[in-house]
């Protein structure tokens, strides 16, 4: 593109600097970002200085020919479109195209700040704002999960927020949903979380449903018209994945899911058409491991399953790691680390690894793929839920 049109500025999340004589360095407080460029008379150095974001590239070029007599405008042009390429620079005239009020550019200092630093020439600190601010996400489940995750939306400057959840708040809550307090005690969920943001974050438009989630169709009635769903519930269990994930599936709807086993958390992207499912990842279990259907057809019995054991420092991990795929997915920064790929954190050691990979959907899987034959897994799923009336 060309540069003539824009104001450039020099990212201020980057360090700038003369290293020695002749010599600057651009950058060295991030990882991979640091890099030292020959400046013999200074020249780079004054370019940087002018470019705030009230200069395009020929009065850069004006103001720099009135201290540098030789210098030329296609070498000032080359200079720009080096720094740009570099990563050390965005185009500040994009603030005059941005729907941003005053007030919301100051409550989202930081995240403009921090948006600055995967701003280009085409994608501005503003647009990336903007595009969280139009974003339409649904929670299914307000409890741990989807109530600290309600919040992040809010930080992050989401304004469509659709929550479902059928429960009320207890007293065993408290100890990691943080949204509630003990004057809520008995209330609905979904009407505390609703009245929080209300005073936290006005301009969030809180839909809220009153619905226990029993089936595809249901899932498919609360999720319509949503860019992305947040499932932050798990029962029933395997079978509440389940419903929302053919949902999704036939809605071509995006979803993320998070959870916790005691000592680890983990969280998945699904991306209808170009990933797997979660069908695909119980017919992949059941191929890697024998006793896989057998054991989830215990569970499912005998309601064989680890009672809720979540401290509030490991389910925030997991609820930042997913914010931060949510500021990602609408924003278009960089790949979503568990798209197609379930990740999971140790909390012991706090490290991270792939643990099961779905960027492939399964030639097996009824869901996402072609295959009309019932797998055995999946007719176990279908059967027990028949059996439990659900």
């Amino acid at each position: 593109m060309s540069v003539y049109r824009t104001r450039p500025v020099f990212k201020h999340t980057q360090s700038v600097h003369e290293i020695k004589p002749g010599v600057i360095r651009l950058g060295e407080f991030y990882k991979d970002m640091g890099v030292e460029i020959e400046d013999d008379d200074g020249a780079i150095l004054k370019l940087i200085q002018y470019m705030d974001g009230t200069r395009t590239v020929p009065e850069l070029f004006r103001l720099l020919k009135e201290t540098y007599d030789h210098i030329r405008l296609d070498e000032v042009e080359a200079a720009v479109y080096e720094l740009h390429n570099l990563g050390f620079l965005y185009d500040y005239s994009a603030l005059e195209r941005s729907s941003l009020t005053d007030l919301e550019r100051h409550r989202f200092k930081a995240n403009l700040d921090y948006f600055s630093f995967y701003s280009t020439f085409q994608s501005s600190p503003w647009t990336m704002q903007e595009k969280l601010k139009s974003a339409h996400v649904t929670i299914i489940g307000i409890g741990g999960f989807g109530s600290s995750l309600l919040f992040h939306l809010g930080g992050l400057g989401v304004t469509q927020v659709k929550v479902v959840d059928f429960d009320t708040v207890d007293l065993s809550n408290l100890n990691r949903q943080m949204l509630f307090n003990e004057a809520d005690i008995g209330k609905l969920k979904i009407d505390v979380a609703k009245d929080f943001m209300a005073r936290f974050y006005s301009d969030m438009k809180v839909e809220t449903v009153h619905k226990q989630i029993l089936s595809v169709e249901d899932a498919a009635s609360v999720i319509q018209g949503t860019d992305l769903v947040i499932l932050a519930a798990d029962q029933p269990l395997f079978l509440l994945q389940r419903w929302i994930n053919k949902a999704c599936v036939n809605l071509q709807t995006p979803f993320v899911v998070g959870g916790i086993n005691v000592i680890s958390g983990f969280l998945l992207t699904v991306s209808p058409l170009e990933t797997g499912c979660i069908d695909c990842l119980h017919i992949q279990q059941s191929e890697r491991y024998p006793d896989y259907v057998q054991s989830v057809s215990n569970i499912l019995r005998f309601d064989n399953q680890i009672p809720n054991s979540a401290i509030v420092s490991n389910l925030m991990i997991i609820c930042g790691m997913i914010s931060s795929e949510i500021f990602r997915y609408f924003t278009g920064v960089g790949p979503l680390v568990s798209k197609g790929t379930m990740i999971n954190i140790d909390f012991m050691t706090l490290e991270k690894e792939k643990a099961i990979d779905l960027s492939q959907r399964h030639a097996a899987c009824p869901t996402c793929g072609s295959c009309n034959e019932e797998h055995s897994v999946i007719h176990v799923f279908e059967e027990l839920g028949i059996a439990q009336n659900i």
